[in-house]
């Protein structure tokens, strides 16, 4: 008789496997002690398991959900702005504006 592995007895345990395997690992539980006895010790770990952690489990339930943070948004509303002043920017570092000439001076004595 070929046993399974543990790996293979928890996804029974889990009730992962397809209906043909599920009936193959019954007819060899039926038959296989052994196997009995370390599914009964997989089955005795996960109920631990789950005793430990449900405190821990239950109190992350009644936890507020977080909110994201605002700043993503106000930087995606102001990045607009930003760009068009950017813009102006450089194209007034480009082409400043003209200064006026000053008018000659008048020699009349």
């Amino acid at each position: 008789m070929i046993c399974f592995d543990e790996g293979r007895l928890l996804a029974y345990l889990d009730g992962q496997l397809s209906p043909r395997e599920s009936r193959e690992v019954g007819a060899h539980l039926a038959a296989c002690p052994r196997c009995r006895d370390v599914l009964a010790g997989l089955a005795a770990a996960r109920e631990e398991v789950g005793r430990l952690l449900s405190p821990y489990h239950s109190a992350a339930l009644n936890l507020p959900v977080p909110r994201p943070p605002a700043w993503p948004r106000a930087a995606y509303a102001g990045a607009p702005k930003t760009g068009k002043g950017v813009v102006s920017w450089t194209e007034n570092k480009k082409n400043p504006p003209a200064t006026p000439k000053k008018p000659p001076k008048s020699s009349s004595k």
